[in-house]
């Protein structure tokens, strides 16, 4: 293997949080095998479980949540010989990452006729460069609640939920109404996450600027994606 780069990012579907425990193979001689048995041991970082079955303390959220608990899991690389074992990186990265990593890899140049939008992140874990390989990433999808945690009379097909990471700062706007352009929008929540990783404390009103900053950078993001598209067989008394 030792000419071959490995990428296993976690998926929300395994049910690993912050109290699982993983039972390693039988120990290899080979360091890649060592660097994922330690990985896959660590408690840092959460599984994004599925609801109901795993607590992902200390951070907040479940699968299909934009909150910490669902969006933030481990990723283990290896490349013996070219990637310094056991090292960890916390840099922004995401799944977004790997199409770029893996062509950079094989020496294939992306394609032209579309827009990647992720890093190559060779050269950052190589230690050839330094910084985050992203300004800042943000999501938008579907509001996911439990069937006895919906409001009377609320479809809730039509919510969806924002979120932006940069740096240290992330914003987070929860059901919201996008399909009508008239609908109000909701507040953003802001949370410090070197100091807050569980979001617990909502900061927006005393980091105004921040806040507007990242709300106008994922306007902006938003502005250029595909519109949302509403199933027909969306129900609003469901």
């Amino acid at each position: 293997m030792k000419h071959t780069l490995t990428l296993l990012p976690f998926c929300s579907h395994l049910q690993l949080s912050a109290h699982s425990r993983y039972e390693p193979p039988p120990r290899s001689s080979n360091p890649s095998v060592k660097f994922i048995q330690r990985t896959m041991r660590s408690p840092a970082g959460s599984g994004r479980g599925f609801r109901n079955t795993a607590r992902n303390v200390p951070f907040r959220g479940h699968k299909f949540d934009l909150q910490q608990g669902g969006v933030r899991t481990p990723m283990i690389v290896s490349w013996p010989g070219t990637i310094p074992d056991g090292q960890t990186y916390a840099g922004l990265s995401s799944s977004l990452d790997i199409v770029p990593t893996a062509l950079a890899t094989a020496g294939v140049d992306p394609p032209t006729d579309r827009e990647i939008d992720g890093v190559n992140l060779l050269p950052f874990l190589k230690g050839e460069k330094n910084g985050e390989p992203h300004g800042f990433l943000c999501w938008q999808q579907r509001q996911w609640d439990r069937p006895n945690q919906r409001p009377p009379g609320v479809n809730m097909r039509t919510l969806h939920q924002f979120a932006i990471r940069s740096g240290v700062w992330k914003a987070i706007r929860n059901d919201q109404l996008i399909a009508d352009p008239k609908a109000k929008r909701r507040p953003w929540e802001l949370y410090d996450l070197s100091r807050d990783p569980s979001e617990l404390q909502d900061v927006a009103t005393e980091y105004p600027e921040i806040t507007e900053r990242l709300a106008a950078q994922f306007e902006d993001w938003q502005s250029r994606m595909h519109p949302i598209i509403q199933t027909s067989s969306a129900n609003p008394k469901k």
